[in-house]
């Protein structure tokens, strides 16, 4: 969503998300809990969280980041870090290890070298990571790529919109067969 003037609307934007994140919630609550973004970050702990990594981020990031400062939960059970998970703790060194398997057999085609990776969205139970550069969903291999953060949060929304569709229909057809 923009506004008028074709800037990015972030809380008009991640509102779509945590919308789907509560239709989710609302199928299928004893797998995916209600989540909610956390309170945007200041711009200290931006600045912060930047000098820790030795990087400026992303603008659009950054206006993510002031937007929310993580989310648990944002998608299925993955964790968007938030400033103070950038660059320390456990998630970021689960980050890390998935990145060291992926990458300790060599160059990954379509991929950057490790240390351009900026991961910023991490499953805490499987291999999957979302790193910036410009925007990739890694696994086993390369997922998916978005040429902006924008273009990959509006990508988030619609994959819970498309998970939330499947499972209405699922539960519709299994009633149906009762």
């Amino acid at each position: 969503m923009r506004h008028q003037d074709g800037t990015i609307w972030w809380e008009a934007t991640v509102g779509e998300l945590a919308r789907e994140n509560i239709e989710r919630s609302l199928v299928l609550s004893e797998i995916y809990p209600l989540t909610a973004p956390h309170v945007r970050a200041t711009p200290e702990q931006i600045a912060e969280a930047e000098g820790r990594m030795g990087i400026r981020f992303d603008d659009q990031y950054r206006a993510l980041l002031s937007t929310i400062n993580g989310w648990d939960g944002i998608v299925f059970t993955d964790v968007l870090l938030s400033t103070d998970e950038l660059g320390q703790g456990p998630l970021w060194e689960r980050a890390q290890e998935s990145l060291g398997y992926l990458y300790d057999e060599g160059p990954i085609p379509g991929l950057p070298p490790r240390d351009e990776l900026l991961p910023v969205l991490v499953s805490p139970t499987r291999a999957d990571i979302m790193a910036i550069w410009p925007v990739v969903w890694i696994a086993d291999e390369l997922i998916d790529e978005w040429p902006t953060v924008y273009e990959w949060v509006l990508a988030l929304t619609a994959l819970l919109k498309g998970s939330v569709d499947f499972l209405v229909a699922r539960q519709a057809a299994r009633r149906g067969q009762s």
